[in-house]
């Protein structure tokens, strides 16, 4: 029996010049969406005319410091509209943008951002707070842009006032399909953590095989981002898959309980849910012991980063009337590349490939292996073929690290 498992790759016609601020900001803030709700972040509301307005001044906030096509900006940032406009504002330009974890340590995000050689970060004061006192140990970062809090060095600039005084009109730089658009940090299960590089082109394949025929996401669609948005994972629902699809996204900046989760399903009617399974698990232990548990405007659940079992699967659904689907990506991959289907789960597997993906057991030397042998990874190669991995010894050099 095959081991080897593919998808028909989705039919995605990229032009050579190819930037996706264009393809998933520009091209899609028609008259009809303009004035529509991309983002929810508290008591704020972002249309989608406005969001195309912050991008285009976060980008030009970059030039202006001197950010140039291929130069990495760093991200440090809970779930909010900023990081959305910082992200795309990075790629208008040509940049390339790095969101990064504010869960672990200061030494930890010092590397990171060394090994990326950002010329800038974008950073909640709060989480600048630990890496700030080692600012001397960041020999390639020149500015750092604070989207609230005191400043305390030369180097240190206000979001709200570089970006206000930034001009609101940005024609793209003049990328290619194949240029670096953003780089994500991998979660080291299979060794150290590392930089993956994704290209332009990379999006709209994991964006075509995914949101349509999988998961099916609608112009009405209210989406939940619970996870922190340096993940692949919810980094793609909350952003280009959303606003390819014309939704709206709720972005919560703290930790999701069940209490916060449900109260946000309620007060925002949401539809479409994500997270992974301890959540799931969580919000099923709540809701069994009685607690406040509104989720009849959800449609559809979804789950990937850990194994979502059978059992929780079952009870959840009983409970709640809601299919999950669980699936299963990686930073590498951009997203998720295995997944189930709306009538047609199999509770405690992560279902079948996403169109572009080929998906194969292997063993610790690379090779297939057969059905009751002992398999050490799963790999998915894409078929746009996707990014590369930064290793951390002899590191790719870069024409600006010269």
């Amino acid at each position: 029996m095959a081991t080897t498992a593919t998808a028909p790759a989705p039919s995605v016609p990229i032009p050579r010049t190819y930037n996706i601020a264009t393809a998933y900001i520009d091209d899609l803030v028609t008259p009809d969406r303009a004035h529509r709700t991309a983002y929810i972040s508290g008591d704020e509301r972002v249309t989608y005319a406005a969001l195309r307005d912050r991008i285009n001044r976060a980008g030009n906030a970059f030039r202006a410091l001197g950010v140039e096509m291929e130069q990495r900006v760093a991200l440090l940032l809970p779930n909010q509209p900023e990081l959305v406009a910082a992200f795309f504002g990075a790629a208008t330009i040509g940049a390339v943008a790095a969101p990064m974890s504010a869960a672990v340590t200061a030494s930890e995000q010092i590397f990171r951002l060394n090994d990326s050689r950002a010329r800038a970060l974008v950073a909640a004061e709060p989480l600048w707070q630990a890496p700030r006192p080692r600012r001397g140990e960041l020999p390639f970062l020149k500015h750092i842009l604070l989207v609230d809090g005191a400043l305390q060095a030369p180097d240190e600039h206000a979001w709200a006032a570089r970006t206000a005084a930034a001009a609101s009109e940005l024609a793209a730089a003049p990328t290619t399909c194949d240029d670096m658009a953003f780089w994500l940090h991998t979660s080291g299960s299979t060794g150290t953590p590392k930089w993956a590089v994704h290209l332009h082109r990379n999006v709209p394949y994991a964006e075509q095989g995914y949101v349509t025929p999988v998961i099916g996401l609608r112009p009405d669609d209210v989406r939940f981002a619970s996870g922190p948005l340096f993940h692949a994972y919810p980094l793609g629902l909350a952003t280009y898959f959303a606003l390819r699809a014309g939704a709206t996204v709720v972005l919560h900046r703290e930790r999701p309980t069940p209490a916060r989760v449900f109260d946000t399903i309620a007060r925002y009617r949401v539809t479409v849910f994500a997270a992974v399974p301890t959540l799931y698990a969580q919000l099923l232990h709540a809701a069994e012991v009685g607690e406040p548990a509104d989720f009849n405007s959800v449609r559809l659940c979804l789950s990937a980063a850990e194994p979502l079992p059978a059992d929780p699967y079952r009870r959840f659904r009983a409970r709640f009337g809601v299919e999950v689907l669980d699936g299963i990506g990686t930073a590498e991959a951009l997203h998720v590349f295995m997944s189930n289907r709306l009538g047609d789960v199999r509770p405690g597997s992560s279902g079948r490939p996403v169109p572009g993906y080929e998906v194969g057991l292997l063993d610790d030397d690379g090779n297939e292996v057969s059905p009751g042998e002992e398999e050490r990874h799963v790999l998915a190669r894409v078929f746009a073929e996707g990014g590369w991995i930064l290793p951390r010894e002899g590191r790719l050099p870069m024409p600006q690290d010269r």
